[in-house]
């Protein structure tokens, strides 16, 4: 079983002059801009790189442990814009220091229902709708019957009110999955994490 978080708005800080994100490309193109993220190879890392390599215009990512002094320094006027959660996301535009133009995701967020996605853009390359998704996984070897039914747990659990409310307030809009269809999504998602993170540059530790 797994619990999809939904995907991450991209917000801009006014300084930059743009209220759309093909006005972001366009001042991209023409200076030099950085995006923060929420850590160094994470969700937004990736998003970073495949907008540079869809669009052909170079961001430099500034990483943050963690979400919080990101959103912060974005609505301090510190960066030009920040990819991450959308609850820090919203705190930014609703103060007035930052407009979302973008959602790196599948779907639109419920916090932002009039910004589109990059797919709606015409943002096609596949790393521009990944999303985040907690799963829980296995040694090989453990037997159906046993994964069946953690994975019916998994999905029990998920429709317990209370719990997903916890989900919600960390970012989930979607319904914990079972595990046919969390396999799914690693095996149509997986690839494309590889390609981009293999360009990245980051060194395990």
């Amino acid at each position: 079983a797994a619990q999809p978080v939904a995907g991450l708005p991209l917000v801009v800080n006014p300084s930059t002059g743009v209220n759309t994100f093909e006005q972001f490309v366009d001042f991209a193109r023409k200076n030099p801009v950085n995006i923060g993220t929420y850590g160094a190879g994470s969700l937004a890392h990736v998003g970073i790189a495949a907008m540079e390599k869809f669009y052909g215009v170079p961001f430099t990512p500034v990483h943050y442990r963690g979400s919080g002094l990101m959103w912060a320094d974005l609505a301090a006027g510190s960066l030009h814009a920040g990819l991450g959660g959308g609850a820090g996301g919203l705190n930014v535009v609703t103060m007035g220091k930052g407009k979302a133009v973008a959602i790196q995701g599948r779907n639109r967020l419920m916090n932002f229902p009039d910004v589109p996605t990059f797919r709606e853009l015409g943002g096609t390359a596949p790393g521009l709708s990944l999303m985040s998704v907690t799963g829980i996984l296995a040694p090989v070897g453990v037997p159906d019957q046993i994964l069946d039914t953690i994975s019916e747990l998994g999905i029990e659990a998920g429709r317990d009110e209370a719990t997903w409310q916890k989900f919600m307030t960390a970012g989930a809009e979607q319904r914990s999955i079972g595990r046919a269809e969390f396999k799914r999504w690693v095996t149509e998602e997986g690839p494309v994490w590889t390609e981009l993170t293999a360009g990245l540059g980051l060194t395990p530790t």
